[in-house]
């Protein structure tokens, strides 16, 4: 019994770690903090931070790892929603994703600092989140087989090309890039047609 507690104790240890390195890197940038700091955030010396995680790289990961999480619990609700058509699942989880992303840049407006962070020093959480996102995407495209709404041979590649035509949606530093009105246009015209091309013949 000692040990589980511990290991419960070590877990919620760990989250406040990256709760508060959270705060800090959406707000000041990865490269603006500190472990010192985060140590601070949470209440202890910057010597039993490292007991936790090895660097700042790693928490940075683990931050990621909770933004993924939380998209993905959103998104993946609209693909669960039995009552809603395949049609209809794709049409909300774009509009979602994109709204997502707009939400979250700006009230967080170092986003797109953590991502270009994490991207390059650990490029194996973008893999983890596009496979993330196709397999939601592929849960889309499975119920528009049964539903004979669409006609896909290959889900998974297909699950995994859609997504690849979202990225300009999901990645906060393109935001700069359109109007936000501008964005969710193009979204809804992405959509209608995806959905033309999937349709079955």
């Amino acid at each position: 019994m000692v040990n589980v507690h511990t290991e419960q104790e070590t877990s919620a240890l760990r989250n406040n770690i990256v709760e508060a390195a959270r705060n800090r890197f959406l707000i000041y940038g990865v490269g603006k903090t500190t472990m010192n700091e985060i140590a601070e955030d949470v209440k202890m010396t910057a010597g039993n931070l490292y007991r936790y995680f090895e660097n700042k790289k790693d928490i940075a990961a683990a931050c990621a790892l909770a933004c993924i999480s939380e998209s993905c619990e959103k998104l993946n609700e609209i693909a669960d929603n039995g009552s809603l058509s395949a049609r209809e699942q794709l049409t909300q989880y774009v509009l979602t994703l994109l709204e997502l992303n707009i939400e979250m840049s700006q009230e967080q407006p170092k986003l797109g600092e953590l991502i270009e962070f994490v991207s390059r020093e650990r490029q194996e959480m973008i893999v983890f989140h596009v496979e993330s996102q196709a397999h939601i995407i592929g849960k889309i495209l499975t119920r528009g087989n049964s539903t004979q709404e669409f006609e896909v041979r290959d889900i998974v590649q297909t699950a995994k090309t859609i997504y690849s035509s979202l990225v300009l949606f999901d990645i906060p530093n393109f935001l700069h890039v359109y109007p936000k009105d501008e964005f969710r246009r193009l979204a809804r015209s992405l959509v209608e047609l995806l959905i033309n091309g999937l349709a079955k013949k």
